[in-house]
């Protein structure tokens, strides 16, 4: 597998080391072991098994038998991590504080280690901070420890980065150009509980947007509107006659502005108290993230 920068970045921030957590994810158990680390002389793996959320069930036993069997004749320790009731470490009470804030009890062995509020959104980086939790606390953390530090962390760059909440609107950015990833992200915005999700999404090239045009306009039908900036071209010049009104006219509750000026203009003035305005996009979507802020400030200091 590749690196996985969200457990990475989580870790490094609690002990201050460059780790690589690796991801290797059979495709029959959706269990990985997401990472090897050596501890002195001593070297141990990490077990993620994400697909144990009901573990009493025949499939959560099958795979639970799985991840063992995957591991069982590599003579290292064993350790566990997510939301199974067998798991090391667990995290449980999971809950989302003001729409984008993570926060969960962590239990060690059944027992309750600490309490750990996140400042990234996401089930994901449940996940995340569970794997960088287990691995500092083996390492020696205390647990106040990894509570701060995960607190602190704020994630890594253009993924959900949220710039701020000017008069109660949240600015988020994310890097998202592919429709599986606007899927993922768009669906984890719509159940933070905002009051409505403001989608501005830049296509990145003619090619990707004829390609998977269908695919882009089911991911952006999950907002409540989708604002959709001209599509950046990179290298490629359009002889694919593919244009962003093209994704617009499948996509109900869109609107296709050319500029970012004009998308600024248009979100600032209609965007409300409690609403989230993402941008996502693979190209320089966040300028436009930026230029949105700074007006939503500028308008609340000058009501």
């Amino acid at each position: 597998g590749r690196p996985n920068v969200g457990k990475s970045s989580l870790l490094n921030a609690l002990i201050g080391e460059k780790v690589a957590a690796v991801s290797a994810k059979p495709q029959t158990t959706r269990t990985r072991i997401t990472g090897i680390l050596t501890k002195g002389l001593t070297q141990f793996v990490f077990i993620d098994t994400p697909g144990l959320h009901k573990p009493k069930t025949k499939l959560a036993d099958f795979m639970v038998k799985q991840v063992g069997d995957s591991v069982a004749d590599v003579d290292i320790e064993k350790i566990t991590f997510g939301f199974g009731e067998n798991c090391d470490y667990r995290a449980v009470n999971i809950s989302a504080d003001k729409g984008v804030h993570e926060q969960y009890d962590l239990l060690y062995k059944g027992e309750k280690l600490t309490s750990v509020k996140l400042i990234v959104p996401g089930k994901h980086n449940v996940y995340n901070s569970l794997a960088a939790a287990a691995t500092a606390h083996y390492l020696g953390a205390t647990a106040n420890e990894i509570s701060e530090n995960l607190h602190k962390f704020g994630g890594v760059h253009r993924r959900f980065e949220i710039l701020g909440t000017p008069d109660g609107i949240t600015v988020a950015d994310d890097f998202a150009h592919h429709p599986t990833e606007l899927t993922a992200t768009l669906n984890a915005a719509m159940n933070m509980g905002f009051r409505k999700v403001w989608a501005v999404f830049q296509p990145h090239t003619f090619s990707r947007t004829a390609m998977l045009l269908d695919d882009f306009a089911e991911a952006l039908k999950i907002p409540d509107v989708a604002v959709i900036s001209e599509i950046l071209p990179v290298r490629e010049t359009n002889t694919y006659n593919i244009y962003s009104r093209d994704l617009g006219a499948k996509v109900p509750n869109s609107v296709c502005l050319d500029t970012f000026e004009e998308i600024t203009d248009y979100v600032c003035k209609n965007a409300q108290e409690g609403d989230l305005i993402l941008t996502m996009g693979g190209g320089n979507v966040y300028m436009c993230a930026n230029m949105i802020y700074k007006q939503l400030q500028f308008m609340a200091e000058n009501k």
